[in-house]
């Protein structure tokens, strides 16, 4: 996302300035503790002066659409966002974890409020609330449904946070 979105020199920048435990070596099939995304996010916010919030709802658009293209199965039977959210703990979370067995995924509650609202329960030690939300809008584009959300941290840490979810 970074290159293609920002250009090759500023990914260059990030990874040689960032602290990651894999001294910027990264496969697609690995896994990374989240201290190198936080240390690769804090260098992308100073190359391109956007807040960490932003480029974390950014980044989580770009990966819904890179999801759904790896792993068109996962969507294929789903028609709209509302039923896609309310599959990820008992489908998609057990499908990822076939995948990537050592994945620390969030916990991820949804409720109806009424035909057009929903609400979302967010809780990870990640605390990648934005992330969630880009995921969100990433979701909503894939469908071509315009979707407004308002998002409340439940706890200090913002480790629980509560999307209500507006189709509009």
């Amino acid at each position: 996302m970074v290159e293609n979105d920002f250009g090759f020199e500023v990914a260059d920048r990030i990874i040689e300035n960032s602290d990651t435990t894999s001294k910027g070596i990264f496969t697609g099939v690995g896994t990374y503790p989240s201290q190198d995304m936080m240390s690769l996010l804090g260098q992308l916010e100073m190359e391109v002066n956007q807040p960490v919030s932003d480029l974390l709802v950014h980044f989580g658009e770009h990966l819904f659409h890179r999801f759904s293209s790896l792993y068109v199965y996962l969507v294929a039977d789903i028609k709209d966002t509302f039923k896609l959210l309310q599959q990820i703990e008992d489908f998609i979370h057990v499908e990822v974890k076939k995948l990537y067995p050592d994945a620390q995924l969030p916990a991820i509650d949804t409720r109806m409020l009424s035909h057009d609202t929903m609400e979302l329960i967010y809780r990870s030690r990640r605390k990648l609330g934005y992330l969630a939300q880009g995921l969100m809008m990433g979701c909503a584009a894939y469908f071509g449904e315009t979707i407004e959300i308002q998002m409340e941290n439940l706890a200090e840490d913002a480790s629980e946070v509560r999307f209500t979810i507006r189709k509009v």
